[in-house]
């Protein structure tokens, strides 16, 4: 389960950016997680509940928000939404292999104490 090595990654950026703050509790982490980023959600709260224990994220919030598959129409000109392997424009039909949005893991933003 490679959530616990993302969570670990992120307890290690979330607690050191809460040291440089002078926070004593990290209240809430903000993710943007794109779905084709491969990412069990419920496997990463749990990893990242877990490795909190006794530090300042004991008790933090992780807030995900699932980032859609877009991808990039060259006919058309477009970014459209898909599903993953159904990669067609809508409008045009043409095969599409730019992916636009879908792939991110990214800390947006956190809030501390």
């Amino acid at each position: 389960m490679h959530e616990f090595g993302i969570a670990q990654g992120l307890m290690d950026v979330v607690l050191g950016r809460a040291r440089e703050a002078g926070a004593t509790r990290i209240e809430q982490v903000n993710l943007a997680i794109g779905v084709l980023a491969g990412v069990e959600e419920e496997a990463l709260q749990f990893a990242f509940r877990a490795l909190g224990e006794d530090t300042p994220a004991a008790e933090t919030r992780l807030v995900v928000e699932k980032i859609p598959l877009r991808c990039y129409c060259r006919p058309c000109d477009a970014v459209f939404e898909c599903k993953p392997f159904a990669y067609r424009c809508p409008t045009c039909g043409a095969a599409s292999a730019e992916v636009r949005t879908g792939k991110e893991l990214n800390l947006v933003s956190m809030e501390v104490s």
